[in-house]
């Protein structure tokens, strides 16, 4: 065989094996970058909550979630032309319920840890937040320093990233993970003083504790800490629908619909 038809036979093979590959990878893509076409076929957005009131929160007199993220989720659903469908989770396993696919979009209020990002891909962040302790009215703790002592109890929720922050940065305190999600629940346990603490997301919970007296909890003093994006997360590969979600997100900030929903349900004004 003459070499000029040696060298075209491998470029052949060479440029067969890349038609393969390109094909592959697209077929792969095209595979795994459906949850849109799935989503506006089905005409349903299927969102799992955890409770972190008033990011979101399940009302116990008609069962149905509600918060902010809920309203952001709802104006997204509306913006896509389908139906919002709530599916309940918790802070533990919103992670996997998205990775199963039991719904397409973690609405719960996550914060944007590298541990997650490492199995999920993140939406641009819907807000901002910090994480600190609260305690009871009448205790004498002031700093993060009172409470880090052997022999002290600090709450937080399981599987949150509030809570593997408080692991990491107390040294000497005991931190107990509480199961349930429940804002009520949780607070509980520093009000009956089965806790000294709970160490949780600084905004969110200083808006529950101010609607809900009966506690008789305040911040510490110490200014909070670990500030991250508050995100929703999707599926690996699901690139399409993270740019969709980005899209829409930005439209929301700049017409002022994400500030007029964080005054009504914080109270505050929105700080982007």
């Amino acid at each position: 065989m003459h070499l000029l038809s040696v060298l075209t036979l491998k470029n052949c093979k060479k440029m067969g094996a890349a038609l393969v590959f390109v094909l592959g990878c697209a077929h792969y893509a095209n595979a795994a970058d459906s949850a849109v076409d799935t989503i506006l076929s089905k005409g349903e957005l299927r969102v799992c909550w955890a409770d972190d009131n008033p990011y979101s929160y399940k009302d116990p007199t008609t069962g149905k979630w509600e918060g902010f993220n809920h309203d952001m989720a709802a104006d997204l659903a509306s913006a896509m032309e389908v139906k919002l469908v709530d599916v309940d989770s918790t802070f533990k396993t919103v992670i996997a319920s998205v990775k199963n696919h039991e719904c397409d979009i973690g609405g719960a209020a996550l914060f944007d840890t590298i541990k997650r990002a490492e199995v999920v891909l993140f939406t641009a962040p819907i807000s901002f937040e910090t994480s600190g302790a609260f305690v009871k009215n009448d205790s004498p703790y002031k700093t993060y320093a009172d409470l880090d002592q052997k022999g002290k109890v600090l709450i937080s929720k399981t599987g949150s990233a509030s809570g593997d922050f408080a692991k990491r940065y107390f040294k000497n305190a005991e931190i107990r993970f509480v199961a349930s999600d429940n804002s009520s629940v949780n607070a509980a346990e520093v009000a009956n003083g089965r806790a000294d603490a709970w160490w949780v997301s600084y905004t969110s919970t200083s808006r529950m504790l101010q609607q809900n007296k009966q506690f008789g909890m305040r911040p510490l003093g110490d200014k909070p800490l670990n500030p991250v994006g508050i995100v929703w997360a999707i599926d690996l590969n699901e690139y399409h629908l993270q740019q969709v979600i980005n899209i829409w997100l930005r439209g929301q900030l700049n017409s002022g619909r994400t500030a007029e929903l964080w005054k009504k349900w914080f109270g505050t004004d929105y700080i982007q």
